[in-house]
């Protein structure tokens, strides 16, 4: 089928409870019979808050949007909290509580745009996939789906692809062993820097990140890094972090 995106604004949670508006991308197939299935796909790791679904010439957004939709599906990709449009503060990477409230309330706004576009969806046929952060994200949506909205929003299938399921043990076995890993580093930083930021652990970043590392976290949570300031960062994840 051709394939109609939309770009979506919707309120949805922040991580103090307090409601934020929040951005995403639903995918309609052209001329599909209904009733569609739906599917939620959750992106992976950005470092730009621009490089997200709503942002239709974004490359995961627009793959994996289109590939669902051209296929039958409705396909509904949020941005998350701070990205693409949203009034978040900030990008809470990896909290696990907002990525899924930011996918379920994206998911109830697909059913309104659907309601005025005329398009039927199937409320029994709710596919939940998500690669990389996604996966963690997809991983996360599927239990709060299961355990919250059961009855509003029934999985069919779940596909968690290569996500940060373990967040805790995956972290101090790679503190511990220290790789000369770069990726290893930007992923420990912006971690650090949003569990700082979301629990409040702390006053300032550089109370937990050791320069330029804390620099480098606060743009990370601002969708706002240089490729100056990735260049800068340490070699190994112990460094970027403070004694």
């Amino acid at each position: 089928y051709d394939v109609q995106p939309w770009v979506v604004r919707y309120r949805t949670p922040g991580v103090d409870g307090a409601l934020t508006t929040a951005s995403g991308a639903v995918y309609l197939p052209v001329g599909a019979p209904g009733p569609l299935p739906v599917l939620t796909y959750q992106h992976g790791t950005v470092t730009a808050r621009t490089d997200v679904p709503s942002n239709l010439s974004s490359g995961e957004g627009q793959l994996f949007g289109a590939a669902y939709a051209t296929d039958g599906f409705a396909a509904v990709l949020p941005d998350y909290l701070g990205l693409g449009s949203s009034d978040a503060p900030f990008h809470p990477y990896l909290h696990v509580a907002t990525q899924a409230s930011a996918a379920v309330d994206l998911l109830r706004a697909a059913r309104a745009l659907a309601v005025q576009q005329s398009v039927s969806l199937d409320a029994n046929a709710l596919f939940v996939t998500g690669y990389s952060q996604g996966g963690g994200a997809a991983q996360g949506l599927h239990r709060a789906l299961e355990r919250d909205h059961g009855a509003e929003f029934p999985v069919r299938a779940s596909a968690p692809m290569s996500g940060p399921y373990d967040l805790s043990g995956t972290a101090r076995r790679l503190l511990a062993s220290n790789p000369a890993h770069r990726p290893s580093v930007l992923y420990t930083a912006f971690l650090a820097g949003s569990m700082t930021r979301t629990y409040q652990l702390r006053p300032d970043l550089a109370d937990v990140l050791a320069p330029p590392a804390d620099a480098v976290a606060g743009a990370l949570l601002a969708g706002a890094t240089t490729n100056a300031q990735l260049a800068a960062l340490p070699a190994r994840p112990r460094a970027a972090l403070q004694p």
